[in-house]
């Protein structure tokens, strides 16, 4: 019987030498895929370890910045809020931004603030030696933990290019506010100056904590949420009446009423450098309470109280004089004319001189109509050849002709203000486009932050304001201004992109 013929041996070679390369091929796509899991097991361990270089601390405040008391191009102050039980040992650090090592700060300041529905910690530390104009880094560290950490650019010096956004009346919580502070984070700004009415409705603590940090200072930005402005651009705050003197009650600073009014003394940190005004003085804030809470309060508040109500600085080639126009204050009385007068003097050496206040002097409309007192520093503002003069208080945007007043009557004042009637001199020759060279000051009014905006129907009409009003809008928006060397443009831009306004002013 015939069998089967036995495997020539070159076959049988090739059938091994496949069997072992198959073997191979499956050795080798078991250790690629190996090396593959161990490389994905690495950068997952690498992304983890990334996202836990920053272990979130558990902030009331995030740290924010302000000029602090005694400000310089070369430093800033970090403040920021913890629960009472807290940490206290934390430590600040800075470098210039691309550098591999951190400085560290001083001592971090921390204070029990009792003056509040529930006790926390106000943390503060000074950053010094920035390099001016230069982007920094900075973080806060908890043992070897970084818990914060935030870039931001020192103040500019003598440039003359800058940006900056003027706007009031914010602190709602709104929509509103939330969409113009992230329309601002991504027009993208040097600074900030407010004109009042930071929180409403009482200027306390607990309304900073709800409407005013969470959207100017929230970790990510969405017109939904806010952005995260005040760890890295530097703001200045007017105050207004909701915030040290809301009504003819004083509500604010009525302790008997609300034991957290006055906040404004304690979040902000800015020049010291206003009259010396003290407390219970004439033109200083006035505070009902029980003696145990203004203790508290004087102790918490420090020198902040009463003085830095008023205050100037300079920023790049600007000079900014901040007025608490409130109507206890009586701004033809000697100590603040003088006070004012020697500010505007010292601003000759910058190029743009600008000034904030809340109630404004010239406006239109039937809103706060008999709040006038403020027309007194108007002969200053054009001697001293102030280019604009920004408010709040009247919750839409109004801009005036370049505007020389001349008062003829004064009454006394009273708890209303001041009403000051005069004769205007208004320069119709200036229209910002084709004649950008104004004669005198210009007035605008850009109360329109979050608050609710006030429309007056009549003022739609040009006919129905008043003479000095060159136009008016009744839409939340900001001011925006941008220096370049000796020419200023100014736009008034609305929370949903429009443009409402645009003026150019050359030197």
């Amino acid at each position: 019987m015939r069998g089967s013929a036995p495997p020539h041996q070159g076959e049988v070679r090739n059938k091994l030498v496949t069997k072992n390369f198959r073997f191979l091929r499956y050795r080798a796509a078991l250790a690629s895929g190996l090396v593959t899991l161990t490389l994905f097991a690495c950068l997952i361990l690498c992304f983890r370890s990334a996202l836990a270089e920053i272990t979130p601390a558990s902030f009331l405040v995030s740290p924010y910045l302000q000029a602090g008391s005694e400000p310089g191009a070369d430093r800033v102050k970090v403040i920021w809020a913890t629960p009472a039980d807290g940490r206290e040992g934390y430590r600040m650090q800075w470098r210039p931004a691309g550098k591999a090592d951190w400085s560290d700060c001083s001592k971090v300041n921390c204070m029990p603030v009792r003056h509040s529905p529930e006790v926390f910690l106000l943390s503060s530390v000074t950053l010094e030696n920035l390099p001016a104009g230069k982007t920094f880094e900075y973080r806060i560290q908890d043992g070897n933990r970084t818990i914060f950490q935030s870039s931001a650019v020192a103040p500019l010096v003598n440039s003359d290019n800058c940006k900056f956004a003027v706007f009031g009346d914010c602190g709602w919580g709104s929509p509103a506010q939330k969409q113009l502070a992230y329309k601002m984070y991504k027009d993208g700004i040097d600074f900030a100056v407010l004109t009042g009415d930071l929180v409403y409705q009482h200027g306390r603590t607990g309304e900073y904590l709800e409407k005013f940090f969470p959207i100017y200072n929230c970790d990510s930005a969405s017109p939904e949420t806010g952005a995260p402005l005040l760890r890295s651009t530097m703001f200045y705050a007017a105050p207004g009446n909701h915030d040290l003197y809301n009504g003819s009650f004083g509500v604010s600073g009525n302790f008997k009423l609300f034991a957290d009014g006055l906040a404004y003394y304690l979040f902000w940190d800015q020049p010291l450098n206003g009259p010396a005004l003290l407390f219970g003085e004439p033109n200083a804030t006035p505070i009902a309470a029980h003696e145990i809470a203004l203790a508290e309060f004087r102790s918490e508040a420090g020198t902040h109280f009463p003085r830095m109500a008023n205050f100037s600085f300079d920023y790049g080639n600007t000079h900014w004089t901040v007025l608490d126009a409130n109507p206890y204050v009586d701004w033809s009385s000697q100590k603040m004319a003088t006070w004012l007068e020697e500010d505007l003097k010292k601003a000759a050496k910058c190029k743009w001189r600008f000034v904030a206040m809340h109630q404004p002097a010239f406006h239109s409309g039937n809103s706060h109509a008999h709040e006038q007192q403020m027309r007194a520093v108007a002969p200053l503002m054009e001697k001293y050849g102030v280019d604009i003069v920004f408010a709040g208080h009247v919750h839409n945007y109004q801009r005036s002709y370049p505007l020389k007043f001349k008062a003829n009557q004064w009454q006394a004042p009273n708890f209303l203000g001041h009403k000051i009637v005069g004769e205007f001199t208004l320069d119709k020759t200036f229209d910002g486009k084709t004649n950008t060279k104004p004669n005198a000051p210009i007035y605008i009014v850009t109360g329109c932050g979050g608050a609710p905006a006030t429309a007056e129907r009549e003022l739609d009409i040009p006919e129905k304001r008043e003479s000095f009003t060159a136009t008016y809008a009744a839409v939340y928006s900001y001011t925006r201004c941008e220096i370049n060397k000796g020419v200023l443009l100014l736009r008034q831009l609305a929370a949903d992109g429009r443009e409402l306004d645009r003026i150019q002013i050359t030197k």
